[in-house]
């Protein structure tokens, strides 16, 4: 009897572990399916576009999707896939207009990526793309409540010389005008219990203040109370002739550099820019590559290395820019191979 008891409880046992296991096998399946469907949907839209003109390349974001991780990164694997088709097409993109209400993108490969012990790239691929889905998260505050901001600082930099995070930098910069500023973070003060969490630094009283973004489930930053990788947000003020940053009203720039504000390449995304970016940097960004003196991801002071770029265009994508009387190119090249062009009007 004992032993009968034992064989059926041995049995009931088996029956649940085979039940769990095709329950497994039945939602990896139905996963799997899900996701072939999408992703062949999304791959069915690029079969029709041009590989030479390519400027509304999987824009399709409809504006109903939800500022949540499992919707954006949806939105974000899809154009993953679809990047992937593009690869060895060699696309002429123009520059989306600023004041779209979509998400902007371009084709991104991360198979171009290398590196070089003259001066390693800082970031990994993860890292960099959740530095691009920051950069999502952002951009849609703005554009849902009509937030007026640019990309800034290295950032501005990595776009202006790669179209990219400079490969060997470890934070992003953006800056909002000082009238959105309440209203950017009362959105993300919103968001504090999702996905993404933000730090005021600074000082409000002396109006120096600038806040830090970043996901909840990424790594602390040198044991701080933010988290790494993220997005650094100054806030600029301007009157009729200058732009400065909040409490430094006396390194203000000329205006004209700024506006009208263009849409610049940053990886996979078109984001505002200032539009003589050029003329905002005090060197030639394409005489020397430094790193940068701060490691933003252990928030430690670090050792500044220098290379001629030139000597580094063997490994990283360089823009070759070519200015004409009414219009702008510029041509991404890595090793003398063309990425893309972007033409500006």
């Amino acid at each position: 009897m004992f032993l009968n008891q034992c064989y059926i409880r041995r049995y009931k046992h088996l029956k649940t572990i085979i039940a769990l296991i095709g329950a497994v096998v039945i939602v990896s399946f139905l996963n799997a399916n899900f996701y072939t469907k999408q992703l062949s949907c999304d791959s069915a839209s690029i079969q029709t576009v041009s590989p030479d003109v390519a400027h509304e390349l999987i824009n399709e974001e409809d504006e109903s999707v939800a500022l949540d991780a499992y919707s954006l990164w949806c939105l974000h694997l899809g154009h993953r896939f679809d990047s992937d088709r593009q690869l060895h097409r060699t696309p002429v993109l123009r520059a989306p207009p600023v004041d779209s209400t979509r998400l902007q993108r371009l084709p991104y490969y991360y198979t171009y990526w290398k590196s070089t012990p003259l001066l390693s790239r800082r970031l990994t691929k993860c890292e960099h793309s959740i530095l691009m889905r920051l950069f999502m998260v952002a951009d849609r505050i703005c554009r849902k409540n009509k937030i007026e901001y640019m990309i800034s600082d290295g950032t501005l930099l990595g776009s202006l010389r790669h179209h990219d995070i400079t490969p060997w930098d470890t934070d992003a910069d953006m800056m909002i005008a000082d009238e959105g500023k309440d209203r950017f973070l009362d959105q993300v003060n919103q968001m504090n219990e999702t996905i993404v969490l933000h730090r005021v630094l600074g000082s409000r009283h002396y109006k120096k203040e600038y806040y830090k973004i970043f996901f909840r489930s990424t790594p602390s930053a040198g044991g701080y109370s933010w988290n790494f990788p993220f997005i650094d947000i100054y806030v600029y003020l301007k009157n009729e002739t200058h732009v400065w940053s909040m409490g430094y009203p006396e390194y203000g720039q000329d205006i004209k550099y700024y506006y009208p504000i263009v849409m610049r390449p940053l990886g996979e995304l078109w984001l505002p820019a200032p539009r003589q970016a050029q003329k905002l940097f005090e060197f030639d960004p394409f005489d020397e590559c430094k790193t940068h003196w701060w490691n933003h991801r252990n928030e430690t002071g670090d050792y500044v290395n220098s290379q001629k770029c030139a000597d580094l265009k063997d490994f990283y994508p360089f823009v070759e820019k070519n200015n004409q009387s009414n219009s702008t190119t510029e041509v991404l090249k890595i090793n003398n191979t063309i990425i893309h062009t972007v033409l500006y009007d």
